[in-house]
């Protein structure tokens, strides 16, 4: 049937829109069954095609799924970075198009390794790559995992996997068990038919045991946390006049919260949009008072330690001031990569704090009302082999954020999601706040419990209870997922060359 079909569309095409169709099934939009379609897909067009296809089959996938995923990057250049338009359409189209080449060079992995006759392995062989080319995203050029094709099952049976193998190993067995039916249907023989069939049943019957696992335990008492969201608009945010009412502004949501006074309070990331030591003075008044009320206040700003260090921090601003300091830093939003080479278009795109420094990647989380809170700033919570090393430690994850970047695009939803997949990871409730929305109160298994819209000024109040115990992915992290591409593909090329040298011996016979 897709030979039929490729001989009226071509093959280019069909990937270029299957691969812009799969960010449907994240956030916002949730159309959760295309996560399974779009890989499939990919597998059957790699696998009934032409060889010398393969790359450029694929490289059209990742152009249609990062132009569609990932194309409100021009809003943060353009809307807030005040670029102009053809500048950030350029920057967001080298964007997408460095993503979809690196990407794609998983397809020259496949066309080398995957056997033509023997659609098992190939299947097994394709899943090997695609796991690799989404840790390859994770770690090049500073990271950028977003859209891992695991964060889409958050609300599925496969997140059960999350807190064993992490979001990479909810994909492994999200994309193995796609191409497994596949293979069930159309493999070579009965044989590799039903051996398919049967380690998709599997895979998915432990996604269903697995989904009730609980790997934590409730503490016995709970916390009262008030989240603001002060919903200020980005180009205010910096401005010169705007820090006292923003300064006003937060101490007066923190008062107006419903029901019984909270144990914490949680401003988000760069609430206090300068150093904290400016504005000391300015906040004592409200810190005194909360003091008196015995509430812990956090909040997101930045630290100065020297002319050259600058910190984007979050911090205890009552007690004894405990402070968090970002450790993983956002590309371009706040440092240059490759600055000897990129630093032209520093002066072209105009982002308030873009050079700072960054903490170490070892703090332990911070010491709230006897609790321990393992704290994210706005693009960490995508690393979660990061932030285990908070873990277990951490009874409760606080993740705080400045989506005002994003505008009203898919981006902010699709971060709620990805911190989701950090609270089913190392189950543990996750409290998270944001400048313009979505703030959310998220429980240990990704749920989303309570929240505040986009574009809504406010407060919100929730019992939090912490939570003890240790899941496999604290310990194991991304390793498991690491050793199985590796594993995979090292039997593919062993049995590639074992399979040349027999031709070979053959020949010369």
């Amino acid at each position: 049937m897709l030979r039929l079909l490729s001989q009226k569309i071509p093959a280019m095409v069909i990937a270029f829109i299957t691969g812009a169709v799969l960010p449907l099934a994240f956030a916002p939009y949730a159309v959760r069954p295309l996560a399974f379609v779009a890989p499939a897909m990919l597998f059957l067009l790699w696998y009934l095609g032409p060889a010398r296809r393969i790359y450029l089959t694929g490289l059209m996938f990742q152009l249609g799924f990062f132009a569609a995923g990932v194309h409100w990057v021009y809003y943060s250049i353009h809307l807030f970075g005040h670029a102009v338009a053809p500048l950030a359409a350029a920057v967001t189209v080298l964007f997408v198009v460095g993503l979809a080449l690196i990407t794609s060079l998983g397809g020259l992995v496949y066309a080398r390794l995957a056997p033509r006759q023997h659609m098992l392995l190939a299947a097994l062989v394709f899943t090997a790559v695609w796991a690799l080319m989404e840790w390859v995203r994770n770690g090049l050029f500073g990271g950028f995992p977003w859209l891992a094709i695991g964060y889409s099952q958050i609300d599925s049976w496969f997140s059960g996997y999350a807190p064993v193998v992490g979001v990479y190993g909810v994909g492994v067995a999200l994309v193995l068990v796609c191409v497994m039916v596949v293979t069930a249907v159309l493999g070579e023989g009965t044989r590799q038919r039903v051996m398919a069939g049967g380690v998709a049943v599997v895979l998915v019957l432990a996604a269903l045991v697995l989904d009730r696992v609980d790997w934590g335990e409730d503490k016995p008492d709970s916390l009262r946390v008030r989240m603001v969201q002060g919903n200020i608009e980005q180009a205010q945010k910096f401005g010169r006049d705007a820090l006292r009412k923003t300064l006003s502004l937060y101490e007066t949501l923190s008062r107006r919260g419903t029901g019984p006074q909270p144990d914490v309070i949680v401003w988000p990331e760069t609430a206090i949009p300068t150093r904290f030591s400016r504005v000391e003075k300015a906040l004592a008044p409200f810190v005194a008072e909360m003091e008196a009320r015995d509430t812990v206040v956090l909040s997101g700003g930045f630290l100065r330690r020297s002319k050259t260090e600058v910190y984007n921090a979050f911090r205890e601003l009552t007690g004894t001031q405990q402070t968090y300091l970002k450790s993983h830093l956002v590309p371009f939003g706040e440092f240059i990569p490759l600055r000897k080479t990129l630093n032209f278009l520093a002066q072209y795109i105009e982002i308030p704090m873009s050079d700072l420094s960054s903490g170490p990647p070892d703090q332990p989380p911070l010491a709230v009302k006897g609790e321990r809170f393992g704290i994210s700033i706005c693009y960490e919570d995508v690393f979660g082999d990061e932030m285990r090393v908070q873990l277990p430690d951490a009874t409760v994850l606080v993740n705080v954020s400045n989506d005002t970047w994003f505008g009203d695009s898919a981006a902010p939803h699709q971060h709620q999601e990805i911190a989701a997949m950090r609270a089913r990871e190392f189950s543990r409730p996750l409290v998270r706040v944001t400048n313009t929305g979505i703030s959310s109160f998220i429980s240990a298994r990704g749920e989303v419990l309570d929240s505040i819209a986009q574009f809504r000024q406010g407060t919100l109040d929730r019992d939090v209870t912490p939570r003890t115990g240790l899941t496999p992915y604290m310990v194991v992290g991304n390793y498991p997922v690491i050793v199985l591409f590796a594993v995979i593909l090292a039997y593919a090329a062993w049995r590639r060359r074992r399979q040349g040298a027999a031709a070979a011996e053959q020949t010369h016979a």
